[in-house]
């Protein structure tokens, strides 16, 4: 494949995997408060401090909120597709990096499969289907590791100390500064391998220093200058940081539990990555190399290195998480990509076959799993089967092609086959899913009530200490959100508050100089509200 072809695989392998139905499912976890934000910067215009509810919200940098309001705009649409939209073109952007950084030292299937293997894991494949921090603050690390360790090798340190800094600068404005120990637990070790750690203070890493602080800390001065106080935005990250490692109130089944997490997070290439490591464990070292293939040698057994590393420290973290390890899955398989490739015939040709009875085995498991949401869930609901239905055909079929008669070794080739599966069973199973949760969720029904309470478009809607509102994700239509009665400003409008702040003096002011109407009193998750309309008295 020439470089355009790969791209457009890249993109096109990527599209089929994430795009379809994309937006079919509820906003869940902490989704809303990545999109909340998002929409309350087009509403006040203010894009340096994210808030919630009319109050600061900065657990995290801002860098997902902008992407999704920037999706918003220009999509044209609020939807729940656009707002993920941003996870997918970060993983899809790996993938094409990956696919033409790496086609020198793996070949153009090799390249294609280091970014593939990533966002065909489990984790990815939940996590860049949200409007989550994860897929981004992965992807970016991975660019940042790719394109250091292809340009390092290749005796380009300017290109290799400088580029890769700013999407570590992203990073940084993505979810803090955890990713740069994971990055330079990979750079680091292929430094001292190769005895050249002196260059951490070559001119070259120092200016990719500058770059990352030119992304960075612009945002971060204007955040204080704006706020006022530190402990709303770097206080915060501090604080998160030391509740990490706080071992008061260990849940020591989930610590215990948070490998396997991992290792099912890897899925399903977990088989792989053990029987490439078992394969390749006695393989000797390679000796009298040139010395740029010699230098990408000690790139890959610092990116092994760096991700046991990262994982022992990940994983004895008190109070961590099986998906802070996530940012070192672009590494871990950048290493299996160049061990594989050292294997001989037979040994690949023996992992291909174990790799195809295992294939083999999570067909017929995709099969009877989408085949049971095509006739259950619609049973249940009184959808449509036939969708779900022809895709758990398909993954069967798939399934199958390694075992059919005259098939050569190109039918069976890993890569291809389970992400094939994959997609087929993500396309099955998320249609069906999506109208499960479409039924059962109770923020898209709250939307559409809204809109029915809400008839004027022109006048004012204002939510009124509601605080933490998912709700708010589908009001079609330009809302206010105050925490303060000294905001409350005369005229009309809608408000929207809850029940027990009627009888508050801020209120009470308000009814002097105003019509209140009492509209409604709905009870929305699990909250007692009131609907009024307000309307200026007659002079």
């Amino acid at each position: 494949m020439n470089p355009r072809a790969t791209v457009l695989n890249a993109i096109v392998l990527c599209s089929a995997l994430y795009l379809p139905y994309l937006g079919s499912i509820e906003p869940r976890g902490e989704e809303p408060r990545r999109i909340l934000p998002a929409r309350t910067m087009i509403e006040s215009g203010d894009w340096i401090v994210p808030k919630i509810g009319g109050a600061v919200y900065q657990k995290k940098p801002p860098l997902i909120n902008w992407s999704i309001a920037a999706a918003f705009l220009v999509t044209g649409t609020r939807s729940d597709w656009a707002a993920r939209l941003p996870s997918v073109l970060w993983l899809t952007g790996f993938v094409v990096t990956a696919a033409l950084a790496l086609r020198r030292r793996f070949g153009e299937t090799g390249a294609l499969s280091t970014g593939l293997f990533f966002v065909t894991t489990l984790a990815m494949m939940d996590k860049g289907r949200t409007a989550e921090i994860e897929a981004m603050y992965a992807a970016q690390t991975g660019i940042a590791c790719v394109l250091w360790g292809v340009w390092w090798s290749e005796g380009k340190p300017w290109r290799a100390y400088t580029i890769p800094w700013i999407f570590l600068g992203l990073g940084m404005l993505t979810k803090g500064p955890v990713h740069l120990a994971l990055f330079y637990g990979t750079a680091i070790p292929a430094l001292v391998f190769s005895r050249r750690l002196k260059e951490l203070l070559s001119l070259p890493h120092l200016t990719g220093l500058l770059l990352m602080a030119a992304v960075f800390l612009p945002w971060t001065i204007l955040n204080l200058r704006l706020t006022g106080d530190p402990g709303k935005t770097t206080g915060v990250w501090a604080g998160e940081a030391a509740e990490r490692i706080r071992f008061a109130d260990l849940n020591l089944k989930s610590w215990l539990l948070r490998p396997v997490q991992v290792a099912g997070d890897l899925l399903p290439w977990t088989p792989l990555l053990i029987l490439t490591w078992w394969q390749t464990r006695s393989l000797p070292g390679p000796t009298d190399r040139p010395p740029e293939v010699a230098k990408w040698d000690h790139v890959i057994r610092g990116a092994g290195w760096g991700v046991v590393f990262g994982l022992a420290v990940l994983l004895l973290l008190p109070h961590g998480s099986a998906r802070y390890c996530q940012p070192l899955f672009p590494a871990l398989f950048l290493w299996t990509v160049h061990q594989f490739n050292r294997l001989g015939e037979a040994s690949r040709s023996e992992i291909d076959r174990q790799w195809a009875q295992a294939n083999l085995a999570g067909g017929w498991l995709a099969f009877v799993v989408i085949l049971s949401a095509a006739v259950v869930v619609p049973l249940l609901l009184q959808s449509a089967w036939l969708p779900g239905g022809l895709a758990a055909l398909v993954c069967l079929a798939i399934a199958l092609l390694p075992h059919l008669p005259g098939q050569g070794k190109t039918a069976s080739a890993p890569l291809l086959h389970t992400c094939l599966v994959m997609a087929g069973f993500a396309g099955g199973g998320l249609l069906h899913a999506g109208v499960y949760m479409d039924q059962k969720g109770d923020l898209r029904q709250n939307g559409r009530t809204m809109a029915s309470l809400f008839p004027d478009p022109d006048r004012p809607l204002i939510f009124y200490k509601t605080g933490y509102f998912r709700s708010l994700l589908y009001v079609r239509r330009p809302y206010r959100e105050l925490n303060s009665g000294t905001q409350l400003r005369p005229g009309p409008a809608y408000l929207v508050m809850p029940e027990k702040e009627l009888a508050s003096k801020s209120i009470l002011a308000l009814q002097q100089s105003h019509v209140v109407t009492e509209m409604a009193r709905p009870i929305w998750e699990e909250r007692k509200l009131a609907i009024l309309r307000i309307d200026p008295k007659n002079r």
